[in-house]
């Protein structure tokens, strides 16, 4: 039951326009940010680990809050459809719910931050 889960919720997101809005702006931020750090360190190469590693933190902190968005929408989405009631009286095991739901929402957020990797892979 858990394959069933967890690509239904891959599928669900996947079918969402936050998360291509969440990767195009995770794109956009890094490609725009990777010029304005490699240039505050001026004898660094800009394809150094440092300006890679200084870029990457800085999109962290911005993706606390993407990854926030993702997994309260997850957690959240039963109760406010009351269909919560429905998964409970079905037999699916806790473990499988619980970890299907968090393994497919973990993989978007994961997709999501390779906005990220691609836009110091374009700006490199």
């Amino acid at each position: 039951m858990f394959k069933e889960i967890f690509l239904f919720e891959i599928k669900y997101r996947l079918k969402q326009r936050l998360f291509y809005i969440f990767t195009i702006v995770m794109f956009i931020v890094t490609a725009l940010g990777f010029v304005s750090v490699s240039k505050q360190y001026g004898n660094i190469n800009m394809n150094s680990p440092f300006i890679i590693m200084q870029l990457m933190l800085g999109m962290s902190m911005i993706g606390v809050f993407v990854i926030t968005a993702i997994m309260a929408n997850a957690i959240l989405r039963d109760n406010e459809l009351n269909t919560h009631s429905i998964f409970y009286t079905k037999p699916i095991s806790k473990f499988d719910y619980l970890i299907g739901r968090f393994t497919g929402s973990f993989i978007i957020s994961f997709l999501i931050f390779w906005g990220t990797a691609l836009g110091i892979w374009c700006q490199v």
